[in-house]
């Protein structure tokens, strides 16, 4: 007699309504581990003011930012975390979509050191976060024109003669908002 194992595995796809809450369970076991390392003294956030607690990470919806000291022993351990994450999710972290920022006063050696054993792309300041640039100046326009193109072209999408009168409205309170006339 022959015995055969089949499993399925098809996972979960795009717009699954359980997918949001499986990220949020998987980021948790992530956070998890790296709360363990971080309350064991094995790597180290960072301080934002004195007496303050340190902060070693920060999730929101798919983005996610890891605060560790510039020491070849702390960056070990994160891809120690990395592999474990990796392990208990079955999830593949993409390095080529991840960087890595130092402070200023790290020297250009060390940096190129850390790729050695953690392959990710150094950058000098992190120009987006959340999809929005982090620094703003002048003039504000032009830095969100793509929020805008990006409306114009969901409307052509809509077919802009089929909005409502009160679509409408909204879209121009939403434009004016983001957009305030100068």
């Amino acid at each position: 007699m022959l015995n055969v194992f089949c499993s399925k595995k098809r996972g979960i796809r795009q717009g699954d309504p359980m997918s949001p809450y499986l990220f949020i369970l998987c980021a948790e076991v992530l956070s998890g581990l790296i709360a363990s390392y971080h309350d064991h003294g094995i790597i180290h956030g960072i301080t934002i003011a004195r007496n303050a607690s340190a902060i070693s990470h920060l999730f929101f919806v798919d983005d996610s930012m890891i605060f560790f000291g510039a020491h070849k022993n702390e960056a070990q351990h994160l891809m120690e975390i990395f592999a474990e994450y990796q392990r208990i999710s079955e999830q593949k972290i993409n390095l080529n979509k991840s960087e890595l920022v130092f402070s200023p006063n790290i020297l250009q050696g060390d940096k190129t050191d850390f790729q050695s054993f953690m392959p990710i792309q150094i950058i000098d300041n992190i120009t987006k976060y959340l999809g929005l640039p982090t620094h703003i100046g002048r003039p504000k326009n032009h830095i969100f024109n793509f929020i805008m193109d990006g409306v114009r072209s969901k409307l052509k999408g809509w077919k802009e003669k089929n909005l409502s009168f009160s679509g409408r409205g909204c879209l121009l309170k939403f434009s004016f908002r983001l957009f305030p006339p100068m």
